[in-house]
């Protein structure tokens, strides 16, 4: 994801018709996920923060990608690793390290998502427009201090900050479950950012649509599978 320079007017209401589309139609699928199981459609980010952020701001940043992934039918469950390594991934845990919690081994449908700080070599690796980026099927990334700077740009505020960094959080583990190429020309999953992206994520409208909500659904299910959760 990636910001950008103002966006025409006309561009700007068809974006939000679409996104508006596709958060009913969402909606609408995650309460029929929810009948059939939503246990069975849980996603777990262990959170690093490498960018001491406040509390208060990355819990309510997971509050919002806990929407946002709610209206796909996707549940959100945050564990706070901070402090500690990242772990393993599947099938390289050392024999000494514990099974669950922040050193297990990550497999199935677990995540890890790292709040990158200015100073981190992987910032300088990336394009300054860039606000993260995901590695394989595990790993999500974001650029804590160019969320801030975004809000504090022309378009924004720093009471934007928690619902940018949600909305960036939500788009980089999306990568993780929709796979490569995933990025769209409107909502969540648009790789650019601009005054009428922050618009629609101030008023709820920064979602996935219907067709990637399926898509990580399927991924989920299948990830559990694969380590034989139920």
């Amino acid at each position: 994801m990636k910001t950008v320079g103002k966006s025409q007017k006309g561009a700007g209401r068809r974006a939000w018709v679409d996104c508006g589309c596709a958060l009913a139609v969402a909606m609408l699928m995650a309460s029929s996920a929810g009948a059939a199981g939503l246990s069975e459609l849980t996603v777990t980010a262990r959170v690093y923060d490498y960018a001491s952020v406040p509390s208060s701001v990355i819990r309510s940043a997971e509050a919002e990608a806990t929407r946002i992934f709610a209206a796909a039918g996707i549940d959100m469950t945050w564990v706070d690793c901070s402090g500690t390594r990242v772990p393993a991934r599947s099938g390289l845990a050392q024999a000494e390290e514990a099974t669950t919690g922040c050193f297990a081994p990550v497999t199935g449908a677990d995540v890890v998502v790292r709040i990158l700080s200015r100073s981190t070599p992987a910032n300088r690796a990336f394009r300054d427009t860039m606000f993260g980026f995901a590695e394989g099927n595990f790993v999500a990334s974001v650029f804590y201090a160019r969320v801030e700077d975004f809000a504090h740009g022309p378009y924004g505020n720093q009471t934007d900050i928690p619902v940018i960094l949600g909305v960036v959080i939500a788009h980089e583990v999306g990568h993780l479950l929709l796979g490569t190429n995933s990025h769209s020309r409107t909502g969540i999953m648009c790789g650019k950012w601009d005054g009428e992206s922050l618009r629609l994520a101030r008023e709820g409208f920064q979602t996935f649509s219907a067709e990637q909500a399926a898509v990580m659904r399927t991924a989920v299910l299948r990830k559990r599978t694969e380590i034989g959760q139920p």
